[in-house]
């Protein structure tokens, strides 16, 4: 008998205590979208020719809702301008330039910006994307951050 009500004692105290000690979470899901519902994450990466992920190359994120986004690129050309665009599927429908920046000496980048589409998102440098024409001016894909998948 004394076990028995010792054992419930324990349990309701256990379910009365555990709620009210709960924190907001600060871990990989305060980051991850878990704490801002509708918040969606794109992961970009350096490639190699065989577009493959280059080991500790160039890295970003991209957090997105339906009206804005949020880039952070790292592992960079220190100094260098770049533009994050949304690059159509279709070569003759050109691409949308969504933000542009100018990485700094640590080689990392910030961009902010409205929404993002669908398709592929790119981060390339300035100088190879004509936002003016929608068109590509050059192609130095090893400077670039190609998406690790499509938005749909």
């Amino acid at each position: 008998k004394i076990i028995f009500g010792t054992i419930v004692s324990v349990f309701a105290l256990a379910v009365i205590v555990a709620p009210a000690s709960a924190v907001k979470p600060n871990g990989p899901s305060a980051v991850n979208g878990l704490a801002n519902p509708g918040t969606s994450h794109l992961y970009l990466y350096e490639k190699d020719a065989d577009w493959q992920v280059v080991d500790k190359g160039g890295v970003g994120k991209l957090s997105f809702d339906v009206d804005s986004f949020v880039f952070n690129g790292h592992g960079l050309n220190a100094n260098t301008d770049y533009t994050l665009i949304n690059y159509d599927e279709a070569w003759s429908t050109g691409q949308d330039c969504l933000a542009s920046g100018t990485s700094n000496k640590g080689g990392n980048i910030n961009l902010a910006g409205g929404a993002v589409g669908t398709g592929k998102i790119w981060l390339v440098l300035s100088s190879d994307v004509d936002c003016g024409t929608d068109s590509m001016t050059g192609w130095n894909p090893s400077e670039y951050l190609f998406e690790y998948a499509l938005l749909i």
